[in-house]
């Protein structure tokens, strides 16, 4: 499975959380498992993973000087699922354009034609000892030392 089909995956998996809350272990999975398949994509996602990284999924009203025992506040908590569920969407889409631009170049690669060489084994073994006659030559000059 690529990347792309896992993300599919997660993003459908943001229905069955609408009940849950972020302290919840199966949210905090999905959310652990969602950023490790972000930090594998390339540079690119860059914007799309910064994004996903902001949202805070925040289910309390628990401010300093408020008591702890307050109710819960799950409208913050369905947003950013809902914003979540956006950007892999996003990241989706922009994975399948540059499968198509890969695929499309490897198949102008394929439709190229080389020509094959015309030249015979021997020739080639030929040149191959006369170029490595040169090289012979070539670095035992180099290799002395001049006398002053």
């Amino acid at each position: 499975m690529g990347i792309e089909e896992i993300l599919k995956v997660k993003a459908a998996e943001t229905k069955k959380m609408t009940g849950l809350n972020s302290k919840h272990f199966a949210f905090k999975n999905w959310h652990a498992t969602v950023m490790q398949l972000l930090r594998e994509l390339p540079s690119p996602y860059i914007y799309e993973v910064n994004a996903f990284k902001k949202l805070t999924f925040e289910d309390t009203r628990f401010k300093r000087g408020r008591k702890f025992f307050s109710t819960p506040d799950n409208s913050r908590f369905q947003n950013d699922l809902d914003a979540s569920v956006k950007i892999l969407k996003d990241i989706i889409k922009k994975e399948k354009t540059e499968n198509k631009k890969i695929d499309g170049k490897k198949a102008l690669q394929k439709s190229k034609k080389f020509p094959k060489p015309t030249a015979k084994k021997s020739e080639i073994k030929k040149a191959i000892k006369k170029s490595s006659l040169r090289k012979d030559t070539n670095s035992k000059r180099a290799r002395k030392s001049k006398k002053f």
